[in-house]
């Protein structure tokens, strides 16, 4: 997964070397609308501190484009939320274009990898009995109740920090354009 995210957020900068048409402006800037414009984007990055949004083929391909919010909580979960939205470069702005899904994720334990987490190498090991995909109504539900993963399901010796999560985290979010 952190392969996949450094590249999703790699290929935008890669992009406006070549010369296409929009901005590192106007990528910010279409990120910013995401986040207000699309409500349990803007609960996230609100709420928890290490958060990721990001549009995947950001300046190409088919539309709609896929939205992902990713925030790394509770020393131990990755919390996702991914939505179809409609990109408008001229108007720098992000139209909600589908069902949201939201994608909760357990890491077992971290796989220290050679080096520093910024040299990479650093994995994980997902707990599968703890993955939960949901809805609109869970996600309501869910934000009423505090942002508490017991309401999805989690039981509550489940939520506990683990070892190397710092420096975990620190290595998937290596080279991530923060927008806030």
């Amino acid at each position: 997964m952190k392969k996949l995210l450094t590249l999703l957020l790699i290929v935008p900068l890669l992009l406006i070397s070549c010369g296409h048409p929009w901005s590192w402006a106007d990528y910010m800037a279409v990120h910013k609308n995401g986040i207000q414009k699309l409500e349990p984007s803007r609960q996230i990055n609100t709420h928890y501190g290490e958060v990721d949004n990001f549009i995947t083929d950001f300046g190409f391909g088919p539309q709609p484009l896929r939205w992902q919010t990713v925030a790394y909580i509770d020393g131990r979960f990755e919390l996702a939320f991914v939505e179809p939205v409609m990109v408008d470069y001229s108007k720098k702005t992000v139209t909600p274009a589908g069902i949201p899904e939201f994608h909760l994720v357990a890491i077992n334990h971290i796989i220290k990898g050679p080096g520093t987490p910024e040299e990479g190498g650093w994995g994980c090991d997902y707990d599968e009995k703890l993955q939960r995909t949901f809805g609109m109504p869970k996600w309501t539900n869910f934000v009423n109740s505090g942002f508490d993963l017991t309401n999805l399901g989690i039981p509550k010796e489940e939520i506990h920090s683990i070892p190397y999560w710092k420096e975990y985290t620190r290595a998937a979010r290596n080279g991530v354009v923060l927008i806030k």
